[in-house]
């Protein structure tokens, strides 16, 4: 079964932002491992910034499952993904 639950553009807008921030440093890390020595300042520089992206966004996927996905399905196994389009949380519950 499938549900949909409305977010609020904010939460939507800062999640799809960070969601691109962290897809955009990876890319540009695979880039500089591959073209350059590993152990660069670029390198050091997006991984940095890699990582504190990475957890403000694993951070934000949290707060948004806490707050729509965990009391809507309690102890359901559910994956759920984020429309981007249309603020919809996608909660598939696993048989």
């Amino acid at each position: 079964m499938i549900t949909k639950i409305k977010i609020t553009t904010e939460e939507n807008t800062a999640l799809e932002k960070l969601h691109y921030e962290v897809n955009a440093r990876k890319s540009l890390l695979s880039y500089i491992i591959t073209m350059m020595p590993k152990d660069n300042s670029y390198f050091k520089q997006y991984h940095e910034e890699y990582l504190e992206l990475y957890k403000q966004y694993e951070k934000l996927k949290l707060n948004i499952s806490q707050k729509y996905v965990i009391p809507a399905f309690m102890d359901k196994a559910v994956t759920w993904e984020l429309d981007f389009d249309t603020c919809e949380l996608i909660i598939t519950e696993l048989t």
